[in-house]
């Protein structure tokens, strides 16, 4: 049977459309040009155009945001999940250059789940930090931490925007992450943190909750961080 004249212009566009997307960047803004732009760069019916465009977002390169067209799914970064690693090590690793803004800062009671999560009594105070991470100046995460007294008063006086706080740690109150516990699931994210994010078309979040460990056994640590899932994907080796 000879091959079908559309099913090979659509072959030919898509292929096209996914060249100038991943190698020749030609949509930096993420948003794609209007059908009838797409038509007339390709000299195709929009019928042609639709079923490409609809392909590209079923191999995940797509997505759409109704009433505002296909958007570009910026590739992912890979998480491994069998190694005790801080943001800024991650991003250094992929050669991104990693920052962070700080949303939050204060001393607050700890209540009865912080302080069983970090293994204090419920009547101590802890500082939570609160923070806007960031990938090449993009917004990856949003990334609460719970300190105990002792660690956070020292983070608390020294911590600026872009610093490390696992280096601040260890040289400010020469503590080490010697290993952690987490745990990972889905969550839906609020306004506002969509808003952070730069991702008021995602409504879901990967949710880390992490514990971690000093040396000797104490808890150092208890931080709950909100992933963007269109920017993040897990990877483990089994």
């Amino acid at each position: 049977m000879e091959n079908d004249p559309h099913e090979a212009k659509y072959a030919q566009v898509k292929a096209q459309l996914l060249h100038m997307i991943r190698d020749e960047n030609r949509f930096p803004d993420r948003c794609l040009p209007s059908e009838r732009e797409l038509c007339d760069l390709f000299g195709v019916s929009r019928i042609t155009i639709r079923r490409a465009v609809a392909d590209l977002e079923l191999d995940g390169v797509l997505f759409r945001v109704q009433g505002k067209g296909a958007f570009v799914n910026a590739a992912k970064i890979q998480q491994p999940l069998l190694r005790v690693s801080s943001f800024s090590q991650d991003m250094s690793n992929r050669q991104m250059k990693a920052g962070s803004r700080i949303l939050a800062l204060e001393r607050i009671p700890s209540g009865e789940v912080i302080a069983a999560r970090l293994g204090i009594s419920p009547t101590e105070d802890v500082y939570m930090l609160k923070r806007l991470r960031l990938a090449d100046d993009e917004p990856m995460a949003i990334e609460t931490c719970y300190l105990p007294l002792k660690i956070g008063a020292v983070i608390a006086d020294k911590i600026a925007d872009n610093m490390s706080l696992y280096q601040l740690m260890q040289t400010a109150c020469g503590v080490t992450i010697a290993r952690a516990s987490e745990t990972i699931e889905v969550s839906r994210l609020k306004n506002y943190e969509r808003k952070l994010l730069v991702c008021e078309s995602i409504p879901y979040a990967m949710h880390f909750t992490r514990r971690s460990f000093d040396a000797s056994g104490q808890c150092v640590e208890y931080v709950e961080s909100k992933y963007r899932a269109d920017r993040y994907r897990l990877v483990t080796e089994l």
